[in-house]
């Protein structure tokens, strides 16, 4: 028959061996931030430079870096 000490480290470590698998919520958490971020840029880049105006009558000033 097992000792009591023996029986909890074994549920220790099958508890490590089952927390080294998952995800912390903080590590997920960070990674949805990153995500959502390069996702922002990413979008940005694409769809941020405009040709054309983004009104009617709306002029380029280049002194500045945008329309007026």
């Amino acid at each position: 028959m097992s000792s009591k000490k023996a029986r909890r480290r074994k549920r220790q470590a099958e508890a490590e061996s089952q927390s080294r698998r998952k995800l912390s919520p903080v590590t997920l958490f960070l990674l949805v931030i990153g995500l959502a971020l390069a996702l922002t840029v990413a979008g940005a880049a694409i769809f941020g430079d405009r040709e054309e105006p983004p009104w009617p009558g709306a002029v380029w000033s280049p002194q500045h870096g945008h329309w007026h």
